[in-house]
């Protein structure tokens, strides 16, 4: 099912009675404000400034003989969400995203994956992902969403089908085209090669060691700007935007660049996932202009499960229109979290 929502002109943190979303349920975003899933409509939460603090002293869990980082948003209170970062970022992403948790009732969980911001290594990849799972059992979450950005939606996916009794929604904000076990994928039968998986994968993990290597986290905010659209670069001239976004990449490799590269080189797997295991509502959210990815993915994705699947997509807006509409999008996580 394919949705476009125009959101151009409705500020970052508020509403206009007229928003129309095209789905067969287009009030949702109206009746979930009358539901029993707490709604804090005063101003609270934290600033980005006292978030991004906070985070950067994660709570440490012991998994497995490994310390695994995380940071918690929103409220404390809520209906935990499950935040799964973008390739080769950090937990601190969900800093940005605390104040419209808070407003909705959602217990935002962040994790570093392995070998990035606070997390130790992980030497295996057939575990990749596992981590969520774990730390839903140490804090004992008897059900959860999942949230991912970017590259993050492999392993939310991953989580997803493990975990059907817990998992209730995923949504999949800029998720890029997965190459998955036994399939081709949008791009074509070369990509399901295994061989030039193999490649590229080599190919990226030296690209990734390089880039941690030569290059500051300001040259890589440079460097980004220079292959985002101007809808991008708008949210990005924005001082707070740009500190908050140094800190992930700082973070995130924190410990060396070998966690960075190991992620860069996953990104060219075929992923141990098969989408006929997803029965949970699944959606993908992207920005119309965004240069980064486009909704390919997500479209080919979708039409593979089993379950409920949606594609929106929000005209204007690029690869970080999540910072321009939280309130969307944590609206539209109330909702899922009601009702599923």
């Amino acid at each position: 099912m394919y949705a476009s929502i125009d959101v151009g002109n409705i500020p970052t943190y508020h509403w206009a009675t007229d928003l129309l979303v095209d789905t067969p349920d287009p009030d949702w975003m109206y009746r979930s404000r009358t539901s029993t899933l707490p709604v804090f409509h005063a101003s609270g939460g934290n600033s980005l400034r006292q978030s991004l603090s906070n985070a950067r002293l994660p709570r440490m869990l012991s998994l497995d003989g490994r310390q695994v980082a995380c940071s918690e948003f929103g409220a404390p209170g809520g209906f935990p969400v499950l935040y799964s970062h973008q390739c080769g970022g950090s937990r601190l992403e969900a800093a940005v995203l605390d104040e419209a948790a808070f407003r909705h009732g959602i217990r935002l969980i962040a994790v570093d994956r392995a070998g990035l911001g606070a997390s130790e290594p992980r030497l295996t990849f057939d575990r990749a992902g596992n981590d969520v799972g774990k730390v839903a059992d140490a804090l004992s979450l008897d059900q959860y969403g999942l949230l991912s950005w970017g590259g993050g939606a492999a392993y939310a996916l991953m989580q997803a089908a493990r975990d059907p009794g817990r998992a209730r929604f995923c949504l999949l904000l800029s998720c890029p085209p997965l190459w998955l076990a036994g399939e081709t994928g949008p791009g074509g039968s070369c990509r399901g090669r295994r061989a030039a998986l193999a490649l590229l994968g080599a190919a990226l993990y030296c690209h990734g060691r390089l880039t941690v290597r030569c290059m500051s986290p300001l040259r890589r905010l440079a460097l980004l700007e220079d292959t985002i659209g101007e809808a991008d670069r708008r949210v990005l001239k924005d001082p707070p935007v740009r500190r908050w976004l140094t800190m992930v990449l700082e973070e995130a490799v924190c410990q060396g660049g070998h966690g960075f590269a190991r992620e860069m080189a996953d990104s060219a797997r075929q992923w141990p996932l098969d989408p006929a295991d997803l029965h949970l509502p699944v959606e993908f959210w992207y920005g119309s202009v965004d240069r980064v990815v486009s909704d390919a993915g997500g479209q080919w994705l979708a039409a593979r499960l089993p379950g409920p699947g949606r594609v929106h997509r929000i005209r204007g807006a690029g690869h970080f229109f999540m910072l321009r509409h939280r309130d969307l999008l944590f609206e539209r996580l109330h909702r899922l979290a009601l009702h599923g």
